[in-house]
């Protein structure tokens, strides 16, 4: 059915958490020349199925979990989705004609960020551990043909990444290499060593130890999500390291949401300036 009224975007967040969205959005609605318009609704996590029921019934355009809830293993109203059902979580939701498309935004925007430092065809991936960023990571990693991607303790991710294959029968299917955190130090060095980057998504412990004695040179070769600050400060502070900062990824999470709402290219500069000044408040 043809939309009749002004689309409206309702970010859900939990009462304790303040989140940008709207005042991030409403800018580059205007700056698009969209006649959109955001609210926020701040909810008990126990009522988020009567939040996302009454959006419907209200006929809203698009949803933004925000935390907490954009990382709670439910798929909401999106069960049949394989894609929500493999990574367990939306962020995101858009209401096209009579039906529901969700997505989790942190992969595609994780991988977007990472993408512009390395060739992922020459490129050693390593996934830490089952948990919904990874599987958003791995998501987005399918149609890259990254030269190696390995998961480190992630079992039931292994069953569930098989299902989704089946399911979804992609056009490309990324190779997965499938280990025990015990298992990394036998089986990165070789191909490390043939890699031009290696990929951390959350490291383990045990991913740096391995690493670490993988090849005296591995360390110049790194691009990172480490939001728990587990690589060494040495390493970090190398030139040739890469590492990709909360608010960057931010920033690219609210682009890739708002060409899936709107179909329009956000505005950048005013995106970064938009949350430089909330962050300021």
């Amino acid at each position: 059915m043809e939309q009749k009224t002004q689309p409206v975007l309702c970010c859900l967040c939990g009462n304790e958490y303040s989140d940008p969205t709207q005042f991030v959005m409403e800018r580059l609605f205007v700056s698009a020349n969209l006649d959109w318009k955001v609210i926020t609704a701040q909810i008990q996590a126990e009522s988020i199925e009567e939040a996302v029921a009454g959006i419907q019934a209200l006929r809203l355009s698009a949803i933004r979990f925000g935390q907490p809830f954009d990382t709670v293993r439910q798929s909401s109203f999106l069960t049949e989705n394989p894609d929500v059902a493999f990574v367990g979580a939306i962020s995101a939701s858009l209401h096209e004609g009579n039906y529901w498309t969700g997505w989790h935004s942190f992969g595609p925007a994780l991988v977007q960020l990472m993408g512009r430092k390395v060739d992922w065809g020459a490129c050693t991936v390593i996934l830490n551990g089952d948990s919904i960023l990874q599987r958003s990571c791995m998501l987005a990693l399918v149609d890259k043909s990254a030269a190696n991607v390995f998961w480190a303790s992630a079992e039931a991710a292994e069953a569930d990444y098989q299902i989704w294959l089946e399911q979804s029968a992609p056009s490309t299917v990324q190779q997965v290499a499938f280990f025990r955190k015990s298992q990394l130090s036998d089986s990165l060095p070789a191909a490390i060593e043939s890699s031009e980057h290696v990929v951390l998504i959350e490291p383990s412990q045990e991913t740096i130890e391995a690493l670490a004695a993988a090849e005296p040179d591995a360390w110049s070769k790194i691009v990172v999500w480490d939001p728990q600050n587990k690589v060494p400060q040495d390493v970090s502070a190398l030139d040739s390291f890469h590492a990709i900062s909360q608010p960057n990824l931010n920033i690219a999470i609210d682009e890739y949401d708002f060409r899936r709402w709107t179909g329009a290219e956000p505005n950048h500069s005013l995106l970064v300036d938009a949350h430089e000044e909330y962050c300021s408040f």
